[in-house]
């Protein structure tokens, strides 16, 4: 349980203080709200007229109580804001404009559209977008939509046969996502189907659900013309009595539902399509040789779009192209991680590529040639290379250049610590500011140029402190003279011996503390900590 303090609601029929006003009060001068999310359970909130408000909450809701509060949402992006890219925007219809615009609060009564003449719906494989969702249509989940969705990622690329749309809420099952289980391995009751293989139906509930094409099946209910849903007694007898078999019949674990509005809400804001198709795009599973299954719901997702045609094509088409980028740069990110598990490679190279890829999933808009000029430009403001130079004479150089030009987060708290304007390389080339981590990659990316490349001091099994992230430069020649330089950035790039940094950590550090470390666990700890925070 969790108590949360608000404005006394009046008694005298004024105004509703905010973020409540938006609703309508319950009598008895109470005011009562139901939210749900993704399927969640009901949440009934009790406003009392003259007190706070107590909320009792699922386990996995309860952090989330401030944000319920102050974002009081009937539909619409179920992303929270999560996550872009391009959507399937959905034209505006006649029924849009009657209502002025408004998504619906699930109020609406469901009306069957006709089918457009020349379409069979037992012949052929075709699809065409439709006004609205209704019963029996398919619905098309926008490229980017759920891909960082959390629970709801199961949405990603889905495409769902919607069986229950009216003002109670809605409900269907994902087609496209084919589990590596089949019927028999979740349930013993369903003898005759026990080798059909097993879809993943949602993200919610437990049971196994089953749909089919025969009409007047006992206990069977019609979701569309063509389209059945229940009455597994009778199917396991018309398989005995071979009238049917096993593979007229697709099971889903699990289901996907939304509340009264918000599928209006959702498809009102870009993230689905709703669509008619023919049977055999519901009905009839894919199956794609050679191919994981854990691709199939992607292939599946363009065929369908595919076979809209028109935009969808181009739609299919752009993501395609996005995917591929992806995957070079994931190509890329590997690289990176291989070459950073390495303490010993010579240049430490590609440390400040794998701070942008950070940023890239953080979602920061990349701009390479940005990093390629600062670089250039520090090099230049340090003077060219001089063979005569000594490493400590470089790096002072190069400790005064760069923090003329970039200054240093004051740090006072863990969160401001990991807020992504001070966490991330782009953010820290815009702004010329950063935390120590942002600015680590850059700094050593110009003194591996200069000719002293160094390596991360990540003093990570110590307590936090002001200096648990220090650099270093070693002589690794095969006859080493120099001692080592440790360069703390939170101190604008001082040099110091390792004797001076040892009086920096706390009590008990030893030289060990100071030893070099893969940058891939400071990408790591880069990462916690933007996860911690957000």
């Amino acid at each position: 349980d969790a108590h949360v303090e608000a404005p006394a609601l009046p008694k005298d029929g004024g105004a509703l203080p905010k973020p409540l006003a938006e609703s309508k009060g319950a009598p008895g001068g109470a005011l009562r709200l139901s939210l749900r999310g993704g399927g969640l359970p009901l949440i009934p909130i009790v406003a009392a007229a003259a007190g706070g408000v107590t909320l009792k909450l699922n386990e996995g809701i309860r952090g989330k109580v401030m944000e319920v509060l102050s974002h009081v949402n009937f539909g619409g992006d179920p992303r929270g804001g999560r996550g872009k890219g391009p959507q399937i925007q959905r034209r505006e219809t006649a029924s849009d404009k009657k209502k002025g615009g408004e998504a619906g609060r699930g109020e609406t009564k469901v009306v069957r559209s006709d089918l457009k003449e020349g379409y069979d719906l037992r012949n052929g494989t075709w699809a065409y977008e439709i006004d609205q969702a209704e019963p029996g249509c398919l619905l098309v989940a926008s490229p980017d939509t759920f891909r960082f969705a959390g629970q709801r990622q199961v949405l990603d690329q889905a495409v769902v046969l919607l069986v229950r749309h009216g003002p109670t809420g809605s409900s269907g099952f994902i087609i496209n996502r084919p589990t590596a289980f089949a019927v028999g391995d979740v349930t013993k009751k369903l003898s005759h189907f026990e080798k059909n293989p097993l879809y993943l139906g949602g993200d919610i509930g437990e049971g196994v659900y089953m749909i089919h094409g025969f009409e007047g099946m006992a206990n069977a209910t019609e979701v569309s013309e063509g389209i059945y849903y229940g009455g597994s007694e009778e199917a396991m007898s018309m398989v005995e009595k071979s009238q049917g078999t096993a593979a007229d019949f697709r099971f889903f674990f699990k289901y996907t539902a939304w509340a009264p509005g918000q599928l209006e809400g959702e498809i009102q804001g870009g993230c689905w399509c709703p669509i008619r198709s023919s049977l055999d795009l519901v009905l009839r599973p894919r199956v794609y040789q050679g191919l994981h299954i854990a691709k199939y719901h992607k292939v599946f997702w363009h065929q369908v779009l595919k076979t809209l045609g028109g935009r969808f094509d181009n739609i299919s088409s752009d993501t395609i192209h996005k995917e591929e980028a992806e995957r070079a740069n994931l190509e890329n990110w590997v690289a990176v991680l291989g070459d950073g598990n390495n303490v010993t490679v010579e240049n430490h190279e590609s440390i400040e590529i794998g701070a942008m890829n950070i940023a890239s999933v953080a979602g920061a808009e990349l701009d390479p040639e940005a990093l390629k000029t600062t670089v250039l430009g520090l090099m230049e403001k340090v003077g060219a290379k001089n063979p005569e130079a000594t490493e400590t004479s470089v790096l002072q150089a190069l400790s005064a250049a760069f923090f003329e030009e970039f200054s240093l987060v004051a740090l006072e708290t863990d969160a401001d610590a990991a807020a992504p304007e001070n966490m991330l390389l782009t953010n820290t080339l815009s702004v010329k500011r950063g935390s120590a981590l942002a600015l680590a990659p850059l700094y050593m990316a110009v003194a591996r140029q200069l000719g002293a490349p160094l390596r991360f001091v990540n003093a990570s099994s110590l307590p936090r402190g002001a200096h648990d992230l220090m650099l270093r430069w070693d002589d690794r020649s095969e006859a080493p003279s120099k001692d080592s330089i440790i360069i703390d950035l939170q101190q604008e790039g001082k040099l110091m011996t390792t004797g001076e940094a040892l009086t920096l950590l706390p009590p008990g550090a030893t030289e060990a503390d100071l030893s070099p470390v893969p940058h891939v666990q400071v990408y790591s700890r880069v990462l916690h900590k933007l996860a911690d925070a957000h």
